[in-house]
């Protein structure tokens, strides 16, 4: 007799989102060693500006904060 299917597994998202210094990584820790959740921190998707394999600044607007050339990027504000 063949077994019944079965329904596709659903998962589910746990975002802890707050300022600096609100205690997020802790909070993620404690449910981590409470549940088995995995932990996803949004640091683990950026690279630091001088790893090897970021692409270089076409100017030197990018490290003053100065408009640039026509047709380059300009640095976001930092507010």
């Amino acid at each position: 007799m063949p077994t019944p299917a079965q329904p596709p597994s659903t998962g589910r998202v746990v975002v802890l989102a707050g300022p600096s210094g609100s205690g997020k990584s802790r909070l993620a820790a404690r449910l981590h060693r409470a549940h088995g959740w995995p932990v996803v921190r949004l640091d683990d998707f950026y690279k630091d500006l001088d790893a090897p394999t970021c692409p270089a600044a076409r100017s030197s607007a990018w490290s003053t904060g100065t408009t640039a050339t026509a047709g380059t990027s300009r640095r976001p504000s930092s507010r």
